[in-house]
Parts: C-alpha cells; sequence; structure tokens
C-alpha cells in the first residue's frame, strides 16, 4: 500500500498513528495539496490528503481509510463493531470538526489582510472554543476516552488537540486541565512521537 499524506496534516496523521497501533505498513509518500502536483491528482482529483493507495484503487478520507484498515485482522480494533461504536465514532466527529474549523481560521489568515472575514474566523473559533469546553466537561479520569482502550477517538482528539499547538492563536490548555493532563499523556504513545507534525 501506499499512503499519500503531508506532514502537517492532522487527518494524515490520523491514519499514520492508526497505521502504526494497527501494526500495518505503507510507503508514505509526502505531497503537498496546494499544489495539486500531477502525482497526487492521479490518485485524488480533490487534490486532498491522506489518500491510501490499495490494490483496488485510491481510497480518500480519513475516516474511510481508517474504516478500510479496520478490515485487516489483528489485535486492536479503533472503531468497535458494536456497543460503543456510537461514542467513538461521536468523539472521533468531534475531534474532526475542531481540526475542520482551526483549519478554517489557518486559511482565512493566509488571504490578504483586506480579504480576511473575521465573521467567518470569529465563528469558526467560537466552534472550537466550544467543542473544547464540552470536552473538558467529559474527560473521563482514565487513559482512554472510551472502554479503557485505545479508539480512533482517542487518535482523533489527540490529533486535534495537537493541530491546535500548530496553528490555532489561542492557548487551549488554559482552564482545561484535564484536557491538557490527557493531551500530554497519549502524546507520549510511540505512534504520536513517530508522527509529530512537521512544518
Amino acid at each position: 500500500m501506499k499512503l499519500y499524506i503531508s506532514l502537517t496534516s492532522p487527518f494524515s496523521r490520523k491514519v499514520r498513528i492508526a497505521m502504526r497501533e494497527k501494526d500495518l505498513d505503507a510507503e508514505e509518500i509526502v505531497v503537498n495539496p496546494w499544489e495539486s502536483s500531477a502525482e497526487l491528482l492521479a490518485v485524488n482529483p480533490l487534490s486532498q490528503v491522506p489518500v491510501l493507495m490499495t490494490a483496488n484503487g485510491p481510497i480518500f478520507d480519513s475516516c474511510a481509510i481508517i474504516e478500510y484498515l479496520e478490515d485487516f485482522d489483528g489485535e486492536i480494533n479503533l472503531v468497535p463493531l458494536c456497543g460503543s461504536r456510537w461514542p467513538v465514532l461521536r468523539w472521533m466527529r468531534l475531534a474532526d470538526g475542531i481540526t475542520e474549523a482551526c483549519l478554517n481560521c489557518f486559511l482565512e489568515n493566509k488571504r490578504p489582510p483586506d480579504q480576511r472575514n473575521m465573521e467567518i474566523k470569529q465563528r469558526q473559533m467560537a466552534k472550537i472554543e466550544r467543542a473544547l469546553q464540552w470536552t473538558e466537561e467529559r474527560m473521563p479520569d482514565a487513559e482512554f476516552l472510551l472502554n479503557e482502550r485505545l479508539t480512533i477517538a482517542d487518535i482523533s482528539l489527540g490529533c486535534a488537540l495537537s493541530y491546535l499547538d500548530l496553528r490555532y492563536a489561542r492557548d487551549w490548555r488554559r482552564g482545561r486541565p484535564n484536557l491538557a493532563r490527557w493531551h500530554e499523556k497519549i502524546c507520549l504513545r510511540p505512534s504520536f512521537k513517530d508522527t509529530e507534525p512537521v512544518e
């Protein structure tokens, strides 16, 4: 398999961590989705990462890739088949929403100052702050979010918070000790250390 990634993309990182946790191998190919290179467009006309190239063709989007990886036999299932599946997916989508809002703020900041829309940016920042507070109030006093084991919920939230460290203007840890403590611990995992964002 080949995995097309950006080293700063939190969605690429989510898949990279999942593959390491499941002990799956893929050749990682670093591309710049903003340049829409012929190499990337050949596997994804949307010019987005990550893309997993399989024997049956490319799979777009981190969530779809995670579902595909779950088809591989292994000791670790990151998305439960039943029971806690929906709570896990709820956490994952909340984390992805934080990431998407942060990305929107980052893109707005890249526009020329006279073309920036502060209303859009403030709306995205409000989403982030609400989601962080919701998360802080529901953080378990445990290593993992659910079921006392690692799931895609933990990976997604860990990637989202690390992306805030990279791109967000505010200190998200302030007033959120539970969230800060949990993030510090999850980042000690080898899979997280091995995939830290690189500018």
